[in-house]
């Protein structure tokens, strides 16, 4: 950022659609940005941004998908095989500004990896929000197999944490 840019306070959702009330137009284009606002997917949920599951497209195979809410998942990729990994989500109640998904990758203890994909913002809807938040190729040969730990994160531009969870994955000759 500039230095001296101060960034603007933080507004709740219910006094940015009060502001402007008797413009009809811009009512309008808010409503086209924001969405359905008050219609929440999972009201008992506290929850602003809540995952429902990450997906993995390996090239070649049938997609498979985990649910990051739950400690401990794992799976399996052959060696050298391209593949992209995409989030379904829900946002509800807030604004969710400039979302990041920061991905930390291990073997033996040591980082191997480092991702950093913005997401983007997004605003409340009732609706799964899909967006591809990695992309790549597993490692291959002989020191490229074996098994991996990963730290997953997604934090918000308000330093708000929506996903803190570990996972580990194995990088075989062959798919079993």
């Amino acid at each position: 950022m500039p230095e001296g840019y101060k960034a603007p306070e933080k507004k709740e959702l219910s006094e940015i659609m009060a502001m402007d009330a008797g413009d009809d137009s811009l009512a309008k284009y808010k409503a086209s940005l924001l969405g359905p606002v008050g219609k929440e997917p999972f009201p008992t949920d506290p929850r602003n941004l809540i995952v429902e599951k990450f997906t993995v497209f390996p090239e070649g195979r049938e997609p498979f998908s985990f649910d990051p809410n739950k400690a401990g998942f794992r799976f399996t990729i052959k060696e050298g095989t391209p593949f992209t990994i995409e989030m379904s989500f829900y946002v509800q109640r807030d604004i969710v500004a400039g979302l990041k998904y920061l991905n930390l990758v291990y073997k033996l203890g040591v980082r191997v990896d480092k991702t950093q994909t913005s997401v983007g913002s997004y605003g409340p809807s009732d609706k799964v929000i899909k967006a591809k938040v990695d992309e790549g190729t597993a490692p291959s040969g002989m020191l490229g197999r074996g098994s991996y730990q990963a730290k997953a994160k997604l934090v918000d531009d308000d330093k708000n944490t929506y996903l803190d969870v570990e996972y580990a994955f194995e990088v075989k000759k062959d798919w079993e």
